[in-house]
């Protein structure tokens, strides 16, 4: 049977028309270490190019390969190489209410 894991920190709630799916976080969370180096100076304003490290936190991760595996948009091309069976997703477009707070998420991003 076909399941979502959440590797975020965070529930999410995915909104899809009237549906609303709630997905607990698995425990185990997809993290890419992001370095920062001085690219150039332009009229004395750094610009900084970025060095992905490993993907870390799913070292003890076990998946069946009709799982569905929600990460980050940072993580998604890293998670769906260490896990080539599987659909890797991101959260769809956030949604808010009338005062600008979330609610969640507008369907998953392939």
């Amino acid at each position: 049977m076909t399941k979502f894991i959440n590797l975020t920190p965070h529930v999410l709630n995915i909104h899809d028309g009237g549906t609303i799916v709630n997905v607990p976080p698995s425990g185990h969370v997809a993290r890419i270490k992001v370095t920062r180096i001085p690219h150039r100076k332009i009229q004395g304003v750094t610009v900084w190019a970025t060095q992905k490290g490993p993907l870390e936190g799913l070292e003890n991760l076990v998946v069946d390969g009709d799982d569905v595996l929600v990460t980050s948009l940072a993580a998604k091309e890293e998670v769906a190489k260490a896990f080539p069976n599987n659909l890797v997703t991101s959260p769809g477009t956030l949604l808010r209410d009338q005062n600008g707070q979330p609610l969640g998420c507008d369907g998953l991003d392939a």
